[in-house]
């Protein structure tokens, strides 16, 4: 399958941010309608228009969820929580 300049570029986009987050893991910051619900243990960096919400557990990263950043994090995270 091939794929274009612009997927390639956030593919490389990603994957250095996720290099950068295995060296400096609590870097990004608590995304503002977790912190509003008392959830801290998850935070977020920007990869435009992508958000990456992750968690930290044992030196390790775990990226919990990738996201359009123009959509409504609070109901795409309700959305989940109900179909689980």
């Amino acid at each position: 399958m091939r794929t274009t300049p612009a997927a390639d570029r956030l593919l490389a986009e990603m994957t250095q941010a996720m290099e950068r987050l295995a060296r400096f893991p609590n870097r990004g910051s608590i995304p503002r309608e977790l912190l509003e619900l008392g959830v801290q243990q998850y935070r977020q960096i920007l990869v435009k228009p992508w958000r990456l919400v992750y968690q930290v557990q044992d030196q390790r990263v775990i990226v919990m969820l990738i996201a359009d950043t123009r959509r409504d994090l609070a109901s795409l995270l309700m959305t989940r929580l109900l179909r689980s």
